[in-house]
């Protein structure tokens, strides 16, 4: 997975707006991307995570990157659609510096789960603003035996997503916390 895009600190939705222009996220573009907070560090369960939420999307029928601006509300107390992260929307809305991390995926669904999954093992529970974390087969049995069953099984895989999340993790702007 490579990055094809950056944006080291929100400063209007407009930003985020601009992204559906973007040729790197057009139509039938698969990503992967994660938002993480710039000022600050989130106390998780086993230890602290600048990450606030890590998603995936491709669009067939409109630019992949229209996708960014349906995460923030217009305002704090007013959602845009129904696409809006209350957590997001709230960290940005009461002026906390949230940068975004966009990379190519290889059409594989399972890298935002497997990412969320990272996080889960490294931090202790899925980033702040996550509200959905997906499951993988087999559905019907234990959530948190389903999840560390599947971090165990594929080690090669969860090598590669805890180093990228260990290099998001470390992108605090010096001076900043």
């Amino acid at each position: 997975m490579n990055e094809i895009h950056q944006i080291d600190s929100i400063r209007d939705r407009a930003e985020l707006l601009a992204l559906r222009s973007n040729p790197l996220l057009g139509v039938n573009r698969s990503i992967v991307y994660i938002y993480y907070l710039n000022n600050r560090k989130i106390n998780y369960p086993i230890a602290d995570s600048c990450i606030l939420y890590i998603g995936e999307a491709c669009r067939q029928s409109e630019p992949t990157g229209i996708r960014f601006s349906q995460h923030i509300s217009t305002q704090r107390n007013i959602g845009g659609d129904m696409g809006n992260n209350l957590a997001l929307s709230q960290y940005f809305h009461h002026g906390h510096s949230i940068g975004l991390k966009i990379f190519e995926s290889d059409n594989r669904l399972e890298r935002e789960r497997d990412l969320i999954y990272s996080h889960i093992n490294m931090f202790g529970s899925p980033p702040i603003a996550q509200s959905n974390v997906p499951s993988c087969p087999p559905n019907n049995s234990n959530r948190i035996t389903e999840i560390f069953n599947h971090i165990t099984n594929n080690p090669a895989e969860f090598e590669f997503c805890q180093n990228l999340i260990s290099n998001v993790n470390t992108l605090i702007i010096p001076g900043q916390i």
